[in-house]
């Protein structure tokens, strides 16, 4: 089951609230799944931001489908990430990033500067943010088919 986080999502998304209702209550999460890649680029990211920020745990499967949309995704998402401030967002850019090389849907390895705003905008977390970022930007750096991090046990 899938219950409102206490963490904040990011302002610039809009009305996470509303999001949930729309398309992550429990009633509709199949559906949405199911249509995702149908969906604006928009209304994808605004989705994805919304089920890793705003529900517990974070929907991560909601990632994977946000890393299929490819190189279009890849740049859209280079476009957000320019653009936010919010430490949250850069990390799950970053995040969904890693899962695009992981899965081999876009290579952000070979845009120097793409890598040159990912190491910038990693360089602005603190903490364990910062620590798992970098984790996932090493993943970024090894090149298509890179495994993502795991957690120590």
């Amino acid at each position: 089951m899938l219950v409102t986080s206490c963490l904040r999502h990011d302002p610039a998304v809009g009305n996470c609230s509303a999001l949930r209702r729309a398309y992550l209550s429990e009633d509709r999460l199949g559906e949405t799944l199911e249509r995702f890649d149908t969906y604006d680029l928009e209304t994808r990211y605004r989705i994805y931001i919304c089920a890793v920020q705003s529900l517990h745990p974070p929907l991560a499967l909601m990632t994977v489908r946000f890393a299929e949309g490819g190189e279009e995704a890849g740049h859209f998402l280079a476009h957000k990430l320019e653009l936010t401030t919010y430490d949250l967002t850069i990390f799950d850019i970053v995040v969904a990033f890693a899962m695009m090389q992981t899965n081999r849907t876009f290579d952000a390895s070979l845009d120097a500067a793409l890598m040159s705003l990912l190491e910038r905008k990693v360089s602005l977390l603190e903490g364990s943010r910062r620590e798992w970022a970098e984790r996932y930007l090493q993943t970024i750096r090894s090149g298509p088919g890179a495994p993502l991090p795991v957690p120590e046990r």
